[in-house]
């Protein structure tokens, strides 16, 4: 079984994957940094988001495809906003963990990252995509889990019997 993990920033998508040892595991965010030679966020500044939305979605696929038989992949804060990348880990077979996290949790747990081009938005702004990606995470996610490091599965059988 292959599991990928969403969230809104902050949700601990990275730290989830550190949970578990003995299973490949792809943080999609370093997939990416490693590819482009450069922090994320000075690429999606220079490069703009819809470029880096398509190096996303292509390094989601290839990582799929690689990662073997099992395994967790950790995605992006906004992978599953095109609807694509929703259709294709499903039809992959990918079961999909929704790490929730609150607003303002998120928001502190983020705050003066320079490398999160999104803190260049307003709270409001931000607030505003947060509900927008909560319900796209609702809608196509397979488990939600509470973000707390203290309720999360700790092995990687554990995890695959909640799905």
């Amino acid at each position: 079984m292959i599991i990928a993990i969403c969230g809104f920033m902050g949700a601990g998508k990275s730290t989830f994957l550190q949970t578990f040892s003995g299973v490949p595991i792809i943080d999609l965010d370093i997939a990416i940094r490693d590819e482009v030679g450069e922090d994320l966020g000075e690429y999606i500044r220079r490069s703009g988001w819809e470029k880096f939305r398509q190096l996303e979605s292509l390094c989601l696929r290839q990582k799929v495809h690689t990662i073997g038989q099992e395994g967790l992949i950790a995605l992006g804060g906004g992978t599953l906003e095109d609807e694509k990348n929703i259709e294709f880990l499903k039809e992959s077979g990918v079961k999909i963990l929704h790490l929730k996290v609150d607003f303002d949790e998120a928001m502190n747990r983020i705050a003066g990252d320079a490398n999160r081009p999104q803190l260049d938005k307003s709270r409001d702004e931000l607030e505003e995509l947060y509900l927008k990606r909560e319900k796209v995470f609702s809608k196509c996610c397979d488990l939600s889990l509470v973000s707390d490091v203290n309720s999360w599965p700790t092995s990687w059988t554990l995890l695959k019997t909640l799905f």
